[in-house]
């Protein structure tokens, strides 16, 4: 039948629990009932009704069984009923996969769906490697079962599917790699090394006539291997710089359609390319990323419309590129040619020296707004302190870490007061200090907070801030040991000014500057 959605969850609701126990039926019976479950499946909500009514060992009985006289139709309708459940995560994972209480993200039962994978009929094996997918997904099993993959050398039986001739196949492959590279870039990158099979990923992410769900797989499986410099270059190549860059602008107008969820991954996955080039030390890909403005795309993507996970990308790669001044600024990484009349060692990081330069106060060399990657004249502060305060953790860690780059060189910090000031850094940077739970988030944030306070101008503003105080006396109690660290020098610094740690006053707000 043809069913609504609320039709779906009342007959799971009425009859989830009979069509589960025509499970163990005669074959008819359980063809019927599986045929109706399937159905029922495919609506997300059902997944914890029918979990409710043990769905799962019933369906891995089957999927799982030596029994003749069990068709592959059967095995491949119970194994597409399992993805649907597990393609939603939160309800399976504490669940029973099997009779005897393993969990489906268990060594046991990844071990024999790596099994069924290689011995079962070609709709099936799609199946199975959806269900991986599902398994992988989740937050909760994640971890476990790239463990278990890992193990057993699933990586290769999976890598066997890239080529495989069905698009199926090949989108479910690439999705459970992207998956794993989160958890094993490097065991993964190793392989397909060794199999050859980088180069075929650009070719494939390159190919026209490739879907977008399997584009955007392989644009998330490349962003999260740990590639070298000499393979960015050889393997991603210049040319694919140009190419990510058109596709952003070419995806951003398409947000808003039908595909936008697609879209969205497409546009995680191009940014986390954009990464390569951006954390690359080599000159001649620096020079590329100046000329095409990476650091212009990574703070247009910091806008309010962008998803959290393309802003964190972002922020990282504002990161990556204020690093690289930093460096480059202490070691003359970039060796340039001085200007006609001025000996400066930055024209190629900070652009057309003028006869008279202006020195920014964050690098003491002349920062040009377009051609450098200095996040003050690049005007990028701003977007990095708004990012502080979005809902998503990972996106406001990528953002601290960002700033966090502006904090190293106390001398420098000294000098830029008045700009970050004025940008909110110091304002933003404490309150989300105040309001941070312990984590590693607070351990950054303690790190910048200690940084501000070694500036005595900057820490005589938050002398009399009794939150802070108890913010950082909280982070020493229950904060990690570098936690611990940051908020007790920071403290320290306050003390220094105030004499008494700030008991002379009650006021919870900043100090006016005199």
């Amino acid at each position: 039948m043809s069913l609504t959605n609320n039709g779906k969850e009342n007959i799971a609701r009425q009859g989830g629990r009979i069509l589960v126990n025509m499970l163990s039926s005669n074959q008819v019976q359980q063809t019927s009932s599986l045929h109706a479950l399937h159905n029922l499946s495919t609506l997300d909500d059902n997944a914890a009704i029918l979990i409710d009514f043990g769905i799962l060992p019933a369906l891995m009985d089957i999927l799982f069984s030596t029994r003749q006289d069990i068709s592959s139709e059967t095995k491949e309708l119970a194994a597409l009923t399992v993805a649907n459940i597990v393609s939603k995560s939160g309800h399976w994972e504490l669940a029973f996969a099997d009779k005897e209480g393993h969990q489906i993200q268990s060594e046991f039962i990844i071990c024999k769906l790596l099994d069924v994978l290689s011995n079962s009929s070609s709709r099936c094996q799609a199946a199975v490697l959806h269900i991986l997918c599902g398994i992988a997904s989740s937050p909760r099993a994640s971890d476990t079962t790239a463990s278990c993959i890992e193990r057993n050398d699933g990586v290769k039986y999976v890598v066997q599917y890239l080529e495989h001739p069905e698009v199926e196949h090949r989108v479910y492959a690439f999705r459970l790699l992207n998956r794993l590279s989160e958890k094993l870039g490097q065991v993964l990158v190793e392989d397909l090394r060794a199999s050859e099979k980088i180069m075929s990923l650009r070719v494939k992410l390159l190919d026209t006539h490739s879907s977008l769900e399997e584009r955007c797989e392989i644009a998330g499986l490349l962003a999260n291997l740990p590639l070298s410099d000499d393979e960015v270059k050889t393997v991603l190549g210049y040319d694919l710089l140009s190419w990510i860059i058109g596709n952003i602008r070419e995806q951003q107008s398409s947000l808003s359609g039908r595909n936008s969820r697609r879209v969205r991954r497409m546009m995680e996955g191009l940014l986390g390319l954009l990464l390569h080039y951006a954390r690359s030390l080599d000159r001649t890909v620096i020079a590329l990323v100046q000329e095409n403005q990476l650091m212009s795309i990574f703070q247009e993507q910091l806008s309010g419309h962008s998803h959290s996970r393309v802003k964190q990308r972002a922020a990282l790669g504002l990161k990556y590129l204020s690093e690289f001044v930093r460096v480059s600024v202490a070691t003359e990484l970039l060796e340039p040619q001085p200007p006609e009349g001025l000996c400066s060692p930055f024209i190629l990081l900070c652009g057309k020296a003028q006869m008279v330069p202006i020195l920014c106060p964050l690098h003491n060399v002349p920062c040009d707004k377009d051609n450098s990657f200095c996040l003050l004249k690049g005007n990028a502060i701003k977007p990095l302190v708004d990012l502080m305060n979005d809902e998503n953790m990972d996106a406001q860690f990528a953002a601290v870490e960002a700033l966090s780059t502006l904090v190293l060189d106390v001398q420098n910090l000294r000098n830029a007061k008045e700009e970050l000031e004025q940008l909110g850094v110091f304002d933003a940077a404490i309150h989300l200090f105040k309001e941070v739970r312990p984590g590693r988030l607070q351990e950054k944030v303690a790190f910048m907070v200690e940084r501000f306070f070694q500036v005595e101008a900057i820490a005589q503003d938050y002398t009399i801030d009794q939150g802070l105080v108890m913010a950082l006396v909280g982070a020493m109690r229950h904060g990690n040991a570098n936690t611990k660290m940051h908020a007790q020098g920071a403290l320290a610094h306050l003390q220094v000014l105030s004499g008494v740690g700030g008991k002379n006053s009650s006021n919870q707000g900043r100090r006016p500057n005199r």
